[in-house]
């Protein structure tokens, strides 16, 4: 049925075509309509940047055969499943259990760089941390409250190890 229909009959008619169209425009205001509420916003972002980062990562499996120092392998893979255990997080869980699960990354994310400072591949590690820095200042200059750099850092530092 065309709307135009409705709108040449009687006033009920431009009624039910005004309250169709209110309808179609109510319709696609949620899917256009952002939050306000800025600090979900960025815990948003930090999860989606988990995502993104564990989708470059390799898998377990080949983290265990191919780093041979026993520390780095086991800080990588605990690194790895806190970043997996991340890019699962939704948008119904509460605010302490996604601060919980960026910590478990950030702590796991420390022994990394502990382990990864005492190989060959420190230099190229070094460098990720240098770009981790620019990322780190523009989150400050944004005032965000929380980012997702040090997840960006690990992905840099694991390309490191699996060039």
């Amino acid at each position: 049925m065309h709307l135009g229909y409705f709108t040449r009959t009687r006033y009920s008619g431009k009624f039910l075509a005004a309250v169709m169209l209110a309808m179609f425009v109510c319709g696609l205001a949620p899917a256009t309509v952002t939050r306000t509420g800025g600090a979900l916003d960025e815990w948003d972002e930090v999860f989606n940047t988990a995502r993104a980062v564990l989708a470059k990562l390799p898998d377990p499996a080949r983290i265990e055969a191919t780093i041979k120092d026993a520390a780095l392998r086991e800080a990588a893979l605990r690194a790895y499943r806190a970043i997996k255990a991340c890019a699962k997080v939704n948008k119904g869980q509460s605010l302490s259990q996604k601060r919980a699960f960026v910590a478990e990354f950030d702590s796991a994310f420390k022994a990394v760089q502990t382990e990864v400072g005492k190989t060959e591949h420190r230099d190229c590690a070094a460098a990720c941390v240098n770009d981790g820095s620019k990322c780190e200042t523009d989150c400050q200059d944004a005032k965000k409250k929380v980012c997702g750099c040090k997840m960006i850092q690990f992905g840099c530092v694991m390309k490191c190890l699996f060039p």
